[in-house]
């Protein structure tokens, strides 16, 4: 801001003048992982240069979903699943106005398909079976299957859509059985089943 003084002697007045740079674009946060929520809460980074932003017009799939005086939005309408655009225009109190890149928003609420076999087979089990979700841009893709065999055992993780684990009791009674099938959004399906257990004698 600058401050002068104009007009004849007997009559000077004093002017201000203002002068800022446009804000540089704003940084979106979380472009590259996906949300269980039709609803997701979204946010940016605010630029540092120029006067403060005096608002936020938050744009999603090229409409504009609403404004934020603050850097966090939340829809008010539920997004499809799959995957859209966003981006966000800042604009400050002298008028200027500048728009974020655009951005991935993922969304994935859905579940995977878990299907589970248990074979009992002498002191032991056999946990077999197929876990499925929906590959990107439509779905987040399944992340990790993990089994836990309920006799006080490490729980066995792979990342395979089917898989067939072989295991040997560690402890006699009754167990609980239970797979966890979980998508890149963090959606679950889980699989719990009781086996009665027994070991080998020594």
């Amino acid at each position: 801001m600058i401050a002068f003084t104009q007009g004849p002697l007997g009559s000077r007045s004093v002017a201000v003048a203002s002068f800022s740079l446009p804000p540089k674009p704003v940084r979106l946060i979380g472009n590259a992982f996906w949300r269980s929520s039709v609803l997701p809460p979204l946010s940016w980074w605010a630029s540092s240069r120029g006067w403060p932003a005096l608002g936020y017009r938050v744009y999603i799939d090229q409409k504009l979903a609403g404004t934020s005086t603050t850097t966090a939005f939340t829809p008010v309408s539920a997004l499809a699943e799959g995957t859209h655009k966003w981006r966000v225009e800042s604009f400050d109190r002298s008028g200027q106005v500048v728009s974020s890149s655009l951005g991935d928003l993922k969304i994935d609420t859905t579940i995977p398909k878990l299907k589970v076999k248990l074979s009992r087979s002498g002191f032991g089990v056999m946990v077999s079976g197929t876990a499925i979700d929906a590959q990107p841009p439509q779905g987040s893709g399944l992340a990790t299957v993990k089994i836990n065999f309920g006799d006080g055992s490490p729980s066995v993780t792979s990342k395979k859509t089917a898989f067939r684990l072989p295991h040997s009791f560690l402890r006699s009674g009754n167990l609980t059985v239970t797979v966890t099938a979980t998508d890149r959004a963090g959606n679950k399906a889980v699989f719990t089943s009781k086996v009665k257990a027994k070991v080998k004698a020594a």
